[in-house]
């Protein structure tokens, strides 16, 4: 959980643009704004995850599947990054995650075997995602093959909050580059009121280029980074 907020961050770009001796004439409104536009430009850049356990839906077959609109609480379909067996099973479908297109004859005697193996796979797979290996993602569900206990989905949400970004370089640039709109608005608001009759001049100009090779440097920024996910 990241220690931002709203207003936290419209306050810092207003000490942003004060530090550059900017007299502020925006409203905390339209700062915000600019801070939704910062975000929404780099959130295909920069990223966080979060988990959340889902109740698999058994299917006819070894399997179930989950509905992924659960979970985004705003009922997007996010990306899913990895997917973990949440609860330890003990029985033959387990064992077999993998080896579907193998039959084999259980007996009263095997099934201790199969058990155990069962065990090792299950550890096995706390440390590495299923994704992949026995699920698959078809429009708006996942479905999982040869197993149907309740699963913990790692995604990341389509919708981006504030709150969750613990990254320092992604809330630098939402900062930098929200300053640098607002810096462009006053440009243009204070190049075009200008009273010839008053001895005081504006910086209009001197904003201007400031936002303009500020916002140029971060997005050349973002596009040297590239993207980590190409689907959201």
């Amino acid at each position: 959980m990241g220690i931002m907020n709203r207003d936290i961050l419209i306050q810092c770009v207003k000490d942003e643009l004060n530090a550059g001796i900017t007299n502020i004439e925006l409203s905390d409104a339209i700062i915000g704004r600019n801070i939704d536009r910062a975000v929404a430009i780099s959130s295909d850049f920069y990223n966080y995850t979060e988990f959340k356990t889902l109740t698999v839906n058994p299917t006819a077959s070894s399997g179930g599947w989950v509905n992924l609109s659960e979970l985004d609480e705003d009922g997007g379909i996010p990306v899913v990054v990895a997917v973990y067996p949440t609860k330890n099973v003990l029985s033959i479908d387990a064992a077999l995650l993998g080896l579907g297109s193998v039959f084999i004859s259980t007996t009263s005697q095997l099934n201790p075997q199969l058990n155990a193996y069962s065990n090792m796979l299950h550890k096995l797979s706390n440390l590495e995602s299923i994704l992949g290996r026995n699920s698959h993602i078809v429009n708006d569900k996942l479905f999982l093959d040869h197993y149907f206990a309740d699963v913990t989905v790692e995604y990341i949400p389509q919708i981006v909050k504030i709150e969750n970004i613990n990254e320092g370089n992604w809330i630098r640039f939402i900062i930098e580059y929200s300053a640098a709109l607002c810096k462009r608005q006053l440009a243009s608001s204070r190049g075009k009121f200008v009273v010839e009759s008053n001895p005081a001049t504006t910086n209009a100009a001197e904003l201007l280029e400031q936002a303009n090779t500020t916002i140029e440097r971060l997005e050349e920024e973002l596009q040297n980074k590239g993207f980590l996910y190409t689907s959201r």
